[in-house]
């Protein structure tokens, strides 16, 4: 099928590449820009906020990519809530024309809360649902084929209302002497296409009006989340998961624990009895057997 033709070609679309720090944004970036324009960090905190464009060239005409770096850290609270969301009305400040996509950029892991918190903030508080949003999985080099990971996984994204209008599951390296080439232009096909297939021809704009609903919707969730945060006792559960259920899951194991423990323990002390009392039966000793244990 070939790819449309956008009806204002002098208007570049703006297109927001979002996610958790580490998920490859940047290299995202880099592979459609065919160069590296976008810096790359290895470290799993982000670094300060960055919201630069580039504008990179695909299927004939331009579009502006701004990559993220760096907001997300405001999400997650170690910036000030009031920070983030001056963060973001700059992000969104720069781009006068308006925003024509969003591609949520995660990695191909379970999913987790966090994911379904950035996709609330950004698709539904700040673009109120209004911009078309589509999902770029990457780290699926060792998929084969990597589309198999969303069609595996694509329910639980959407059990926890998280909905999009079309995936592309990737890889943004090559490789250890370019073992990955073949992954990795293949998914460079595939990103192009799913930006300029689901990008929309009319981009949507934020007034200040709309800055004002923002934040307060953007701290009360913000709060609620943090909320959960902390009372979670099973952290290793994506998410909603019952605390008193969680809690007394972990105490009935704990004792089932202890009482298996027990009955191992007693059974193996009569198993040493009973081999003592054998080797002492065989040379001829059979009264001065020892006595028997007691259960633990």
């Amino acid at each position: 099928m070939p790819l449309p033709t956008r009806p204002y070609p002098d208007l570049a679309p703006n297109v927001i590449v979002f996610g958790e720090t580490g998920t490859g944004k940047s290299s995202l970036v880099n592979m459609l820009a065919g160069r590296d324009i976008a810096g790359v960090s290895n470290r799993a905190v982000g670094g300060t906020f960055s919201s630069d464009s580039h504008e990179i060239f695909l299927n004939a005409a331009t579009y502006k990519i701004w990559d993220t770096a760096g907001l997300n850290e405001g999400i997650h609270g170690s910036v000030p809530a009031d920070v983030a969301l001056q963060n973001l009305r700059t992000l969104v400040g720069k781009m006068s024309e308006g925003i024509n996509l969003l591609v949520y950029c995660v990695r191909g892991t379970r999913f987790r809360e966090i994911l379904k918190f950035n996709y609330d903030i950004f698709y539904k508080i700040i673009c109120q649902g209004e911009v078309p949003i589509v999902i770029v999985v990457t780290g699926l080099e060792h998929e084969s084929p990597m589309d198999a990971w969303w069609e595996a996984n694509r329910t639980e994204f959407g059990r926890y209302g998280l909905v999009f209008q079309a995936c592309a599951c990737a890889t943004t390296t090559r490789g250890k002497d370019g073992m990955f080439d073949e992954e990795f232009e293949e998914s460079k096909k595939k990103v192009e296409q799913l930006i300029v297939r689901n990008c929309s021809e009319v981009p949507w704009k934020a007034d200040r009006q709309h800055w004002n609903q923002v934040a307060e919707k953007m701290q009360e969730y913000q709060d609620r989340y943090n909320k959960r945060v902390q009372e979670d006792v099973t952290p290793a559960y994506p998410s909603g998961s019952s605390n008193p259920v969680g809690r007394h899951l972990v105490t009935d194991l704990r004792a089932r624990g202890c009482v298996l423990l027990g009955a191992v323990v007693w059974v193996g002390t009569y198993a040493v009895y009973a081999a003592v009392n054998m080797v002492l039966w065989m040379c001829g000793s059979r009264g001065r057997s020892l006595k028997q244990p007691d259960p633990v």
